[in-house]
């Protein structure tokens, strides 16, 4: 729907931080990252899954995650993602980042115009 197209334009690092922060709070399998996100953001963000394992390999080719087979029960063994100390890390960097970001977005979208007297003008 509406919510795909305009996750899928999001920038990939924005969702790189968003599943690393998932992964933070435990090991996950794709199919629940994806819906963790969905609950999580009231279907906001809803990633489809060729954006998504896109994503995951690139954080395991970075060394951020690893992945590994687990079965459980009778169910087919399924890839479960388990973030590493490099993204623990990375993760670290990322919330500092988007913090003072975060603000200064905010602070650009408060901006009022008003009238500027001749002394302030530089």
């Amino acid at each position: 729907g509406e919510n795909v197209r305009y996750c899928d334009g999001f920038k990939k690092g924005i969702m790189d931080f968003l599943y690393l922060r998932i992964l933070a709070e435990g090991d996950c399998y794709g199919y629940q990252i994806s819906q963790i996100l969905k609950k999580v953001t009231n279907g906001v963000i809803e990633v489809t899954n060729g954006s998504m394992y896109t994503s995951l390999d690139r954080l395991v080719s970075k060394g951020y995650i690893t992945d590994y087979k687990r079965a459980v029960g009778d169910t087919p063994p399924r890839i479960y993602y388990h973030i590493e100390d490099a993204g623990r890390e990375v993760l670290g960097y990322m919330l500092e980042g988007y913090d003072e970001f975060e603000k200064a977005v905010h602070m650009v979208l408060d901006y009022v115009p008003h009238e500027v007297s001749q002394e302030d003008v530089v």
